[in-house]
């Protein structure tokens, strides 16, 4: 019927616009966003990173099992997981996590790949620093 194709375009429309408004704040209202900084490489071994503060990371659901991630005006799609959004929160804290954190958290549901895939990502996009 008209009125729930209507609704439909209304939900549509609110999500797109959620999703501008969380890309732009995750670039600290930047409008273009960063570029892909491809000179970055994950050190061999352990390795510690932070978030930035000014540039804080969100998520929205992508659906069928995937999580958007939006930083600094990028999107990356990952396989979601029950741990990502506390992994954002304490990045966007400013808290240092090891790499080893991330690989307990996220190595019974994702493979090894993935978890450098995601750190490299916010890494290249320079969501994170190097400690």
């Amino acid at each position: 019927t008209l009125s729930s194709s209507s609704a439909a375009s209304d939900v549509y429309k609110r999500q797109a616009l959620d999703k501008r408004i969380l890309k732009l704040k995750s670039n600290g209202g930047l409008l273009n966003p960063s570029k892909l900084n491809n000179k970055i490489r994950l050190p061999n071994g352990e390795f510690s990173f932070k978030g930035k503060a000014i540039f804080p990371l969100f998520s929205l659901d992508a659906g069928n099992g995937n999580l958007l991630i939006l930083a600094r005006g990028n999107e990356i799609i990952v396989k979601d997981h029950e741990n990502i959004k506390v992994i954002l929160a304490r990045l966007n804290e400013g808290e240092v996590l090891a790499l080893q954190t991330l690989r307990d958290y996220f190595l019974r549901e994702w493979e090894l790949d993935e978890v450098y895939s995601l750190v490299s990502y916010l890494l290249e996009v320079e969501a994170i620093e190097l400690i």
